[in-house]
């Protein structure tokens, strides 16, 4: 047998044993479209409206106590996911997670969405070089709501000629497909320079009006290659020193995970 999978298989055991040592002494009713669980020394409330419901629900018909835990208690969710969660903060192997990934990371749960890409984007962002890059990439997203993908990079958008070559110097084929690179120290970091060297790429309502006799694609980018997001335009342009034309769109790509 692989020693990963007994390795989570042991893992999976120990965390069964500990939720049965919770929920030995399960107390539970309803009243008023409210589920009240009592266990473990802690009183949970869960509407009939949280996505959680239905799976305790099923788990008290089926007499599948163990799993109560791993599902109302955040601290033992978190942990089934190779999280850990304290006081309101989630780590993952022992360092805390930015504010704003740990905001979607828990709205996330909330909605009941995968989050492993998040996870996934934070190893990528953290081989970005420079702070004040990582800085402003959460900023942009944060602003403009730009899909993740599951590999951990994110999606944006660019306006470039009818023969999709750029606007500015009609040198870079943006055909899909295709990947446009330049040195990263051939991108200009400083934010305060609004109009300067780099590839660009915006977010949907900068692309879109941008230039004329224009085509919108859609490009992937690698959090590492991020280099500067202006001052400028409230946060809705970013230089970068490469990115993938993935395709010609005519409206905003509005999911959040994407498998691109």
């Amino acid at each position: 047998m692989n020693k990963n999978v007994l390795k989570n298989q042991l893992r999976l055991a120990k965390e069964n044993l500990k939720n049965l040592e919770k929920v030995k002494n399960l107390k539970y009713f309803q009243l008023n479209e409210t589920l009240t669980l009592k266990f473990g020394g802690k009183t949970y409330l869960i509407s009939y409206t949280d996505h959680r419901y239905n799976s305790i629900m099923n788990c008290l018909a089926d007499n599948n106590f163990t799993q109560i835990p791993s599902i109302v208690d955040s601290e033992t969710y978190f942990r089934n996911q190779g999280l850990s969660y304290e006081n309101g903060t989630l780590y993952y192997k022992g360092k805390m997670f930015p504010l704003e990934l740990s905001k979607k990371v828990l709205e996330f749960r909330d909605k009941n969405i995968p989050f492993k890409h998040l996870i996934r984007f934070w190893k990528n962002l953290k081989s970005n070089p420079s702070y004040n890059s990582r800085q402003m990439l959460f900023k942009f997203l944060e602003i403009n709501n730009h899909p993740v993908t599951e590999d951990g990079c994110f999606l944006a958008y660019k306006s470039v000629t009818k023969s999709f070559k750029d606007h500015h110097t009609q040198k870079f084929n943006n055909k899909p497909g295709k990947t446009v690179s330049v040195a990263r120290d051939q991108v200009d970091d400083n934010p305060n320079n609004t109009c300067s060297r780099g590839l660009h790429v915006a977010a949907w309502n900068y692309a879109k009006d941008f230039g004329s006799d224009r085509l919108l694609v859609s490009v992937k980018i690698h959090p590492k290659d991020v280099v500067a997001v202006p001052t400028d335009y409230n946060g809705t342009k970013m230089r970068v020193c490469k990115y993938k034309v993935l395709e010609v769109l005519t409206e905003e790509n509005k999911e959040s995970l994407v498998n691109k």
